[in-house]
This record gives structure tokens, C-alpha cells and sequence, in this order.
């Protein structure tokens, strides 16, 4: 009588190994898309973060911007948007000619003669006037704009220091306390400067004190957005880096960017649209702001 021996035949062994491989790769690939999909998604997140934080430092300069003072600009590769930071504003103490003519009792604590020094007047140079305004200290280099209500007649003002609209780089500001009316304060100004012109003034008498032009310059060449502070502003708007200016990366990684400027109507609020994508190997995000202007002088 024959010994039946047990075991396993070659087929089943080669069956047994065949199953388990087929196992194996399903158990692997549950395991493995996971993780890769949460692989994106952290790119996907660290990209979106850095755009928005990009857009929120630019949309932050963008709402400080001295009205009408925004400007954009776009020539292959580069992309550009400019403004003037305001730092302070408020009203401030206005005369009519005929008012400082007849020297009214009012009048006469406003004003000392040939220049003002209560109040801005049509047709003269003030030398100093009162503001209405929770103002502190007035950082160097800081310029006083009013009535800014053209883009271009400003930024010209702003590069020759003449036209009513803003003090020239040479003229200093500082503030006292006057304590005939009020204790408001009392703007004064190193060298005297003609403001209004056209004798109209500013329609809600409002003034501006702006330190530096900011420019965000976005180059696809570079995949780089940096910010430019603390240089001369020109009266074009150019695309070149500004010169001898203070200037941080705000975002790298740029593949595509835009810089759009609807400015409305007169003394009507703006709307800049950014737009900022960013990619790296394997992922590409696209983030839009859309950020008002005031532009009410």
C-alpha cells in the first residue's frame, strides 16, 4: 500500500504568490493615494498661503494709497502698481479771500498778514495753518498733499515740487498745539508753498501727509513680486526697478500675475484687481483680490 505525501503542488505555489502580489499592490496603492493626496493638498495650502499673505501686505499699502495717487503698468513679463502711502489725513482750517480780506475777529487769530498761520487760503503761500486731525509725529521726509484729484498732475508735482498739490521734498513739516482755538494743532511748514491755485481748495478740506511711493513690481522672468520703498517718485510711471530705493521680496514662485485698475469717477471709490498664481513642480494655484480705492479728495 502506498504512502500518500502531503503538500503543496508547484501550481499552487506559483497561484499563492500570484494572489498575494495582487493583494499586496491593492493594499499598497489604499495606502499610498492618501498620503499622496495629502502631499497636495499641504502644497496646494503652503501656495494659497503665500499668496494671500502677498495680497494682503498689497492690499494693505493699496488702502493707505493718497487718493488718485494709484497707477498701473504692464509691458511683457512685468507688471507694475504704484501709490503714494498717505500716514495721516484730516480736515483742515480753510479761508475764503474775502474772509481773510475783512480781518474778521476770527480772522484775525488765523492769520498774521501776508501768510497764514490759522488757516489755508486761496491765492497765498502758507507757511502754517490749523488741522482738525488726530495727527502725531510726522516721520522726515514726510509731504503734505491736498486737492490731489488728477493722477497725473500729481505725480508731476510730486518729481518738480511745484503746482499746488504737494510740498516739495525740501520743505520740512512739524506740529505745535495753538491754544487760541480749540487746541488744535498747528501744521507748519519749513518754507511757505501755495497750495490752492485754482481757489477752490480741497471739497471736503482735507488733507494728506504721505512719507514714501511704494511700487509692487511683479517680474515672470524672475518669478519674483518685490516691493520698492523710500525713492524719488517720477512723473511716468516706469517699469524699471526705481532707483536707489528700499526693497524686500513679498513672494516667489510667481508664474502668471495682473495688476488691473478700474479708478471710476470722479471723487467715487476705485477697484484694483490682483491676481497672483503660483506653482511649483506639481501644483499651480490662482488667488484674486479686488481691493476699493478712495479716491475722494
Amino acid at each position: 500500500m502506498k504512502r500518500r505525501v502531503s503538500g503543496f503542488t508547484l501550481v499552487e505555489f506559483v497561484m499563492v504568490i500570484v494572489i498575494t502580489s495582487i493583494l499586496s499592490s491593492i493594499i499598497f496603492r489604499m495606502l499610498i493615494l492618501p498620503i499622496h493626496a495629502f502631499d497636495d493638498m499641504s502644497r496646494r495650502s503652503e501656495l494659497v498661503s503665500l499668496a494671500e499673505s502677498a495680497l494682503v501686505q498689497m492690499s494693505r499699502d493699496l488702502k493707505s494709497a493718497v487718493p488718485n495717487s494709484v497707477r498701473v503698468a504692464q509691458q511683457g513679463g512685468i507688471y507694475s502698481v504704484e501709490l503714494l502711502r498717505a500716514t495721516a489725513s484730516g480736515r483742515y482750517r480753510y479761508a475764503a479771500d474775502d474772509y481773510n480780506k475783512d480781518n474778521l475777529n476770527k480772522g484775525a487769530l488765523y492769520n498774521d498778514g501776508l501768510n497764514n498761520k490759522g488757516t489755508l487760503s486761496p491765492g497765498r503761500l502758507d507757511s502754517a495753518f490749523n488741522i482738525l486731525a488726530s495727527v502725531g509725529s510726522i516721520d522726515s521726509g514726510s509731504r503734505i498733499v491736498i486737492n490731489s484729484k488728477n493722477t497725473e498732475a500729481l505725480y508731476a508735482a510730486a518729481e518738480s515740487g511745484v503746482g499746488g498739490i504737494i510740498t516739495p521734498l525740501s520743505t520740512s513739516l512739524s506740529l505745535n498745539f495753538t491754544k487760541e482755538i480749540g487746541a488744535e494743532k498747528n501744521m507748519q511748514l519749513s518754507r511757505a508753498f501755495q497750495f490752492d491755485r485754482d481757489g477752490q481748495g480741497s471739497p471736503r478740506k482735507w488733507f494728506y501727509v504721505s512719507d514714501t511711493a511704494i511700487t509692487y513690481r511683479c517680474d515672470l522672468s524672475t518669478g519674483k513680486i518685490h516691493r520698492y520703498v523710500n525713492y524719488p517718485v517720477a512723473s511716468l510711471h516706469s517699469l524699471s526697478v526705481p532707483k536707489n530705493a528700499d526693497s524686500n521680496i513679498v513672494v516667489n514662485s510667481v508664474s502668471h500675475c495682473d495688476f488691473s485698475y478700474n479708478k471710476g469717477a470722479a471723487s467715487v471709490a476705485g477697484l484694483v484687481t490682483l491676481l497672483l498664481t503660483l506653482s511649483d513642480d506639481k501644483e499651480r494655484i490662482s488667488v484674486v483680490r479686488q481691493v476699493p480705492i478712495n479716491n475722494e479728495t
